[in-house]
């Protein structure tokens, strides 16, 4: 076969040189649109991550129920603090916070629905979620095991609910920063919270009373601002995940990330939430 004459060799090559400049051309136009953010106008404040987006934030127990207690620290006290900090954060981002507590007091009075106190206490958590339009409810905790030598954040969710799921994972990628522990991770739980919340909802244990990190760090008030940061965090971060589907389906084993006891329960307990 005769060799391409000299002109048409010389196009051919120079198309071959071209076609990957092409290529590389789309593809920065096509990262330059996905990062592009509109110019705001001299003076414009930029939106804030949140705005307008309903969210409830529940401090466990409360009144005649202290929750987790040790040496005289008291759970219902301690999720007040970061609640109140929590809904600070969130309200800076420009979210609208509902407290479903704000003083040291249960909640059985506002409804008849249950049968005993601790049931009407729980359900009045939810009704006062789901009168407010809420998008997220997030109930805070605080855990406490046998052991000494357990620690961290856990963070559940129901197990019908993906973007309670999702939600859960934001929380604690950032939690998790702030309370590591063996006993971290994500996990499944019909606690009657998530049940009964037609919104997605999270119940966080911010760590153990009964380790003595965990304990430092929720005694102290830089501590306890640092727990509500990484919560507000997630939550913002799961509500720019959650603007657009699809979300991605639940990863094998991702919700055995906590430690369990030789029969394969948990080596630690909720305190009645």
């Amino acid at each position: 076969m005769e060799p391409l004459a000299g002109p048409v060799f010389a196009a051919f090559s120079l198309a071959a040189w071209k076609r990957p400049l092409i290529g590389l051309g789309i593809v920065l136009a096509v990262v330059a649109a996905l990062s592009w953010t509109p110019a705001l106008a001299p003076g414009a404040e930029r939106p804030l991550p949140l705005a307008g987006r309903k969210i409830v934030v529940d401090p466990g127990h409360g009144g005649i129920d202290p929750g987790c207690h040790r040496d005289g620290i008291l759970e219902k006290d301690l999720t007040l603090r970061v609640a109140l900090l929590l809904a600070d954060q969130l309200t800076e981002k420009g979210a609208v916070v509902t407290l479903t507590r704000e003083t040291d007091t249960e909640l059985s009075h506002l409804t008849q629905s249950e049968p005993t106190r601790h049931g009407r206490d729980l359900a009045a958590r939810v009704l006062i979620a789901e009168e407010s339009g809420a998008e997220i409810l997030v109930s805070l905790h605080v855990n406490a095991a046998s052991s000494p030598g357990l620690g961290g954040a856990i963070v559940f969710h129901h197990r019908g609910s993906e973007n309670g799921r999702l939600l859960a994972e934001a929380i604690l990628e950032r939690l998790q920063a702030v309370v590591p522990g063996n006993q971290s991770g994500v996990l499944p739980r019909d606690f009657y919270i998530l049940r009964r919340a037609s919104m997605p909802a999270v119940l966080v244990e911010l760590g153990f009373l009964t380790h003595a990190r965990d304990r430092e760090k929720l005694l102290s008030e830089e501590g306890r601002v640092r727990m509500a940061e990484a919560i507000a965090e997630g939550i913002e971060a799961y509500a720019l995940r959650t603007a657009k589907p699809p979300q991605r389906p639940a990863s094998a084993g991702q919700e055995d990330a906590a430690a369990s006891s030789a029969d394969g329960e948990p080596a630690w307990h909720v305190c009645a939430a």
